[in-house]
């Protein structure tokens, strides 16, 4: 997460394509990283109906912002999409499983 803030501090601005928008880098509030250098972020300027945070993922290396979903819940039914994971971390991502097992370390 250093490594995060190292970037979002430099003179470069953050792409907000292709679903940011103006000042959205402000408000954005990390929680987490995946293995691939995507973070993923709540919109903390914005609460929806549920008073759930939408979710943005920055894209690795700051390549741009994709809308993840209105709360984390919608998020990952995106992510076991065949349809929508493609505009949730990108292009190159299968559908996730709909069960969770954790990674194997070591």
């Amino acid at each position: 997460m250093d490594a995060f803030y190292a970037e979002m501090e430099s003179d470069a601005p953050l792409p907000l394509e292709p679903d940011g928008y103006l000042s959205l880098e402000r408000s954005l509030l990390l929680f987490a990283m995946s293995e691939n250098g995507q973070y993923l972020a709540w919109d903390t300027s914005k609460r929806g109906p549920d008073k759930e945070l939408p979710l943005y993922v920055i894209a690795s290396r700051m390549g741009g912002l994709r809308y993840g979903g209105a709360n984390l819940n919608e998020f990952v039914e995106r992510c076991l999409s065949e349809q929508t994971v493609k505009q949730v971390p990108g292009s190159g991502y299968l559908p996730l499983h709909p069960t969770f097992e954790p990674l194997k370390l070591g």
